[in-house]
């Protein structure tokens, strides 16, 4: 699971050094013409790369205790068992599904703060379905992080449900050979 997260942390901040970047560029492009809207379109979106930045750092930082939080211990022995890579499977993508839902929520109040600043009437009907989505995506995201053991196993009960009963009826019983 440490080895997920480093590369999950490392992937956030490579991606909003790469945004940072070419952002910055724009800027340096279009320095004669820089006008109000542009700079708000910037703002958001160095906003949120910003935003990502900072959650790949902290989970650099922090990624031996996320990994013990999200994963259960591995069992010891030579091999890792298929429950356990579901299990980091599910929790690092709940992991993604957050994170963009917290950079895309950044996105939205950064750009409904400058229509604000620039005296723009706020697009309160186009925003608040992209925030409910976006609450939405955080919770799917957070549940499937943090319950990520708990899913796992769920979903091993529901996928085997029935199925001795099924492989009884049609082996033979040993009264009926005979």
């Amino acid at each position: 699971m440490r080895v997920g997260l480093t590369l999950l942390a490392i992937w956030l901040a490579a991606q909003s050094i790469l945004l940072l970047v070419t952002d910055l560029t724009y800027i340096h492009l279009s320095s004669e013409k820089l006008s109000e809207e542009w700079l708000a379109s910037l703002a958001f979106h160095g906003g949120s790369s910003f935003t990502s930045l900072l959650i790949g750092i902290g989970i650099f930082s922090f990624r031996g205790r996320l990994s013990e939080r999200l994963c259960p211990p591995v069992s010891s022995g030579p091999s890792i068992g298929t429950s356990e890579i579901e299990t980091f499977a599910v929790a690092l993508l709940g992991l993604y599904v957050g994170i963009s839902a917290i950079t895309s929520l950044v996105k939205i109040e950064t750009e409904a703060a400058f229509d604000t600043v620039l005296g723009r009437p706020p697009l309160d009907s186009d925003t608040w379905p992209r925030r409910i989505t976006d609450l939405v995506q955080l919770a799917i995201g957070l549940a499937l992080a943090l319950r990520a053991p708990g899913l796992v196993a769920l979903w091993h009960r529901l996928r085997t449900a029935g199925h001795d009963r099924i492989s009884s009826r049609t082996t033979p019983r040993a009264d009926e050979n005979a």
